[in-house]
């Protein structure tokens, strides 16, 4: 059946869910702020692939090492338009940011 529709491109352009995927390395005491790119709902997940970090959310602060890693339910991103990582000693961290429809 002809439905007059014309073909743009090979693939979907669909969007990736991945808001925000990076290592961020952490020096001794010095606190970061990452912004999370709006999505009216996110789901936030991290990990120390080296050290031991913090990773606070808001009020909520979460201890991050080689054992223990985060992934959070489902917010508004209203709640956690960015979030803060800090290490006593050092660290690395893998951060992963997923917009969830």
């Amino acid at each position: 059946t002809d439905l007059g529709l014309t073909e743009t491109a090979a693939t979907p352009a669909v969007a990736s869910p991945v808001l925000l995927s990076e290592d961020v390395t952490l020096v001794a005491g010095v606190a970061q702020t990452k912004a999370i790119p709006y999505s009216a709902r996110v789901q936030i997940s991290a990990m120390a692939t080296t050290g031991t970090a913090t990773l606070t959310i808001g009020t909520k602060d979460v201890p991050l090492d080689s054992s223990a890693d985060y992934v959070s339910t489902v917010l508004p991103w209203d709640k956690v338009a960015s979030i803060g990582l800090i290490s006593t000693a050092g660290a690395t961290v893998r951060l992963l940011v997923e917009g969830v429809l």
